[in-house]
């Protein structure tokens, strides 16, 4: 997962046309070298999405790491020259790495058959505990709007601790993805800023 998002982020900046593209051949090659890159990347991650199935991950993981290949990948193929690649992966990698981060937190599974069953609750007649709910709103808010899904990931861990209760996983995602869009965004403005500062 680790080579899809280089990968991608690497195509990404090569093919990023701030004011705009234009067919002259210079854009045209880096459209082209960019789009290479982000198609290996989507490979990659769709490698990385079939091992975490079959390694019995949940399916909220093997979904976000799967994103890049879908979204960005698909983006690139239908549209090459558009900057909505750009604006598409402000979302599809910070969920990859909150899968990846997800996909490591998991360890303590492992495959029987075709259910996967926590070590901890095996030999024990008590259910799973409840995952928080905090905790999956954290993950979906996350998405949408980084500070917030920071903010309640912060709560929901708390809670966790507290309470004994599952999603620790779902928390810690949440405040990877929130704080990886809190910085792709600050990134992105300053440079729109710092371009058209050049520009005038």
């Amino acid at each position: 997962m680790i080579a899809s998002v280089v990968l991608m982020v690497t195509g990404l900046w090569r093919s990023m046309f701030i004011l705009g593209y234009q067919p002259i051949p210079e854009f045209v090659e880096d459209a082209r070298v960019g789009n290479l890159y982000l198609l290996g990347g989507s490979a990659a991650s769709l490698a990385a999405a079939v091992w975490s199935f079959r390694r019995g991950h949940p399916h909220w993981v093997t979904a976000c790491v799967a994103a890049p290949a879908v979204v960005v990948g698909g983006v690139a193929l239908v549209w090459p020259y558009s900057m909505l690649r750009q604006l598409v992966a402000l979302l599809a990698l910070p969920g990859a790495i909150a899968g990846t981060v997800g996909g490591l937190l998991d360890r303590g599974y492992r495959r029987t058959g075709k259910a996967v069953v926590p070590q901890q609750y095996q030999g024990h007649g008590s259910a799973p505990a409840k995952t928080n709910t905090i905790a999956t709103a954290a993950l979906i808010t996350s998405f949408f709007i980084g500070p917030a899904g920071v903010i309640l990931g912060h709560i929901a861990l708390h809670q966790i601790k507290t309470t004994r209760q599952g999603g620790r996983g779902l928390a810690i995602a949440a405040l990877v993805v929130g704080y990886a869009s809190m910085f792709v965004v600050s990134y992105i403005t300053i440079g729109l800023f710092s371009s058209q500062g050049h520009s005038g």
